[in-house]
């Protein structure tokens, strides 16, 4: 059975409690690495610049503390994955493949958070969860502006 390594756990640790039982379950059915938990001032200005999140310090939902947000991936990680720049069609068309890696993460998440709430209604009733493969929360991941597949966020509700 997969479990988090202690380079994980320690990204885990800095992370909302339901957030930490949530990737719990999930890595018992599908070994996922997780990639950023809490995010520092510092983090969150260079993950601006660099494209890889909308939000400067401190509207993220990586900024709190515990962060009220994970970015997860499977492991191991897809080979290239997210270098789009200087590639060819064939490489291109094998990124888009390794989505699907993805993609199955996502399905567990959200099969695996309908669980816990079934199981734990205080957690429904303070709690929704947002995935950065479909931000509205519509089911489709067509219409997203900002493809963040790894990100998997808790709002209060």
């Amino acid at each position: 059975m997969p479990d988090f390594g202690p380079s994980s756990r320690r990204k885990l640790d800095t992370c909302h409690p339901v957030l930490q039982e949530l990737c719990q379950r999930v890595v018992k059915h599908h070994d996922i690495t997780i990639l950023v938990g809490h995010r520092t001032e510092t983090e969150q200005t260079d993950a601006f610049k660099k494209g890889n999140s909308t939000k400067q310090w401190p509207q993220s939902k990586h900024n709190s503390y515990p962060s009220m947000a994970v970015d997860v991936a499977p492991y191991p990680i897809p080979e290239g994955w997210g270098d789009l720049k200087g590639q060819t069609t064939k490489t291109r068309d094998l990124d888009w493949k390794e989505r699907v890696k993805f993609y199955e993460v996502i399905a567990l998440f959200r099969f695996t958070w309908s669980q816990m709430c079934k199981n734990f209604p205080d957690i429904e009733a303070n709690f929704d969860l947002r995935l950065g493969a479909d931000w509205d929360g519509d089911g489709d991941y067509r219409d997203q502006t900002f493809d963040d597949l790894p990100h998997i966020e808790l709002i209060e509700v």
